[in-house]
């Protein structure tokens, strides 16, 4: 937030103060998420096992060359 660790040690956080940067990062992170968010149709799973779902699932993404790490 500071280009100088000197300013951050000047400065301080009240309850309000906080308040309104967590507000403001909430919003601008909402956002992003929000515009990056893809959702995935998936073809019906007959084996409706925990199992089955995953099959189903890893298929997909790998289908479309999506990491797990990204999910």
């Amino acid at each position: 937030m500071f280009p100088d660790s000197k300013i951050d040690t000047k400065y301080s956080y009240a309850r309000t103060k906080t308040g309104a940067v967590v507000q403001s990062l909430a919003k601008s992170t909402h956002k992003t998420l929000a515009e990056s968010t893809v959702i995935i149709p998936i073809q019906e799973s007959h084996d409706n096992t925990g199992e089955g779902i995953f099959k189903v699932l890893d298929g997909e993404l790998r289908k479309r060359e999506i990491s797990w790490e990204n999910v």
